[in-house]
């Protein structure tokens, strides 16, 4: 039986060098696929932060209705 070649050529995500082997590898070696992870996290931790202003403005807007709607505290109960 012949083997087929796949006619689409591959390249590693992280680097661009082609790949050859498994048909569904994306990475050429274990340090491409450490070093594209790495950048993804960083990304997505960059992503994330930016969001972070946003975020507080949120949070102190929603503390400012709570606080309209909450009455004050009675005075403190005496200890037993």
């Amino acid at each position: 039986m012949p083997v087929l070649k796949s006619e689409a050529i591959t390249h590693c995500e992280n680097c661009g060098k082609e790949l050859f082997g498994r048909t569904d590898k994306r990475f050429c070696n274990d340090g491409c696929r450490n070093q594209f992870n790495r950048e993804k996290a960083f990304r997505d931790a960059q992503k994330a932060h930016d969001n972070l202003p946003k975020i507080f403005k949120i949070i102190k807007r929603n503390y400012g209705i709570l606080q309209t709607h909450i009455s004050p505290p009675m005075c403190r109960r005496r200890p037993l």
